[in-house]
């Protein structure tokens, strides 16, 4: 029997949905929205008079050819509607799933009345095919399992992870260390899961921003843009044995120097391929933010880690075209020295707002 008060609680369940999202880009949004959320935990399925099963025979005579009155693995039960929100039950049989699918530019929340749920959101499949693919990077499967994240990946969208395009915020602001604390930051992280072997989490540019050019010892990677541009220059490292095209230049005195090839250097935004790296291939990058802020889906594998021999080193190109000049062409061969983290470079750290990432 359903609870004597639960009539009223559907009726203030939906009255929640009509204020939250009338205004979701009001300033009192997270706050309705957080009330939604406790009210509709609190519904139960005798409130709605359901008892478990799947979907009924009613359900059947819905059904246009090839399906009719044939019960279907899936079925609605409208509840309410309006310009701003809909509300209802899905019933499902056992066994039976709701292909993936996407909500474009939608608010969403669903709450399990009777039964288990299997729910894998776009970034739980990223994150598990990550797994698949980088615990054996030397394995037969590596280049079928990393075609296979790629994929994947490269269908990612700022909406799947909840974000709307932004700079870091204040909260990334509070962690920071001196001298930066309280400062709003010029990049931040937003960590989603790691494991031994890959880490995965999303860093969100200001416009202008720049992450210096860095390396990443042993590793593979992959960038996937999520909003704004970004303008990625890629370079390799060139074996030491080879032969110099040509000496360093004098500047090369303040700190170890070291050769690579600078293969290219490109912009990407939500539409492009993921950017890929490798160890022996676009293994330093370095990552601007362009006409606006911008942020992307960062996947290492393995993770930094100093103790491992994983540690973060910053370069300065030695070299720059006269003034006016026209860029040179790539790829070419390129000196580089090793610089200390730029003073006016550092990232912090705010929560990841997107669904939780179950591996």
């Amino acid at each position: 029997m359903p609870r004597d008060n639960m009539a009223s609680l559907i009726q203030r369940v939906a009255r929640q949905a009509r204020i939250t999202f009338r205004s979701p880009a009001g300033p009192a949004f997270g706050e309705n929205l957080h009330r939604l959320q406790q009210l509709l935990d609190e519904v139960r399925a005798e409130d709605l008079h359901l008892a478990p099963r799947g979907p009924s025979a009613a359900a059947a005579a819905s059904g246009g050819p090839p399906w009719a009155g044939v019960v279907p693995p899936v079925s609605y039960m409208h509840i309410c509607e309006t310009e701003s929100f809909s509300m209802g039950v899905f019933l499902l049989r056992s066994g039976a799933c709701i292909p993936l699918h996407d909500h474009p530019g939608m608010n969403g929340m669903l709450k399990v009345l009777y039964g288990t749920l299997r729910i894998a959101c776009m970034d739980t499949r990223v994150a598990r095919q990550a797994r698949i693919t980088f615990r054996s990077p030397a394995g037969p499967a590596f280049g079928e399992n990393l075609h296979r994240l790629q994929q994947l990946l490269d269908e990612v969208r700022a909406e799947d992870l909840h974000l709307a395009p932004r700079g870091p915020s204040a909260a990334a602001a509070a962690s920071g260390g001196p001298p930066w604390a309280g400062v709003v930051p010029p990049v931040s992280y937003m960590h989603i899961c790691e494991t031994e072997s890959f880490s995965m989490g999303v860093f969100l540019l200001r416009s202008g921003a720049c992450i210096p050019l860095h390396d990443h010892p042993g590793m593979n990677g992959m960038l996937k843009v999520l909003y704004g541009t970004l303008r990625i220059a890629c370079m390799d490292t060139v074996p030491a044995g080879a032969a110099a095209a040509a000496p360093p230049p004098p500047a090369a005195g303040s700190g170890p120097c070291l050769r690579a090839l600078f293969r290219s250097r490109q912009n990407y935004t939500p539409a492009s391929p993921p950017c890929l790296l490798s160890p022996h291939t676009d293994n330093l990058h370095q990552i601007d933010a362009v006409d606006g802020p911008a942020a992307f889906l960062d996947i290492l594998a393995p993770p930094y880690d100093p103790q491992h021999g994983r540690d973060c080193h910053y370069y300065r190109l030695l070299e720059g075209p006269p003034a006016g000049a026209e860029p040179p062409a790539l790829p070419r061969e390129v000196w580089l020295v090793e610089t200390p983290q730029a003073a006016d470079f550092w990232c912090g750290g705010e929560p990841y707002p997107g669904p939780r990432v179950c591996l």
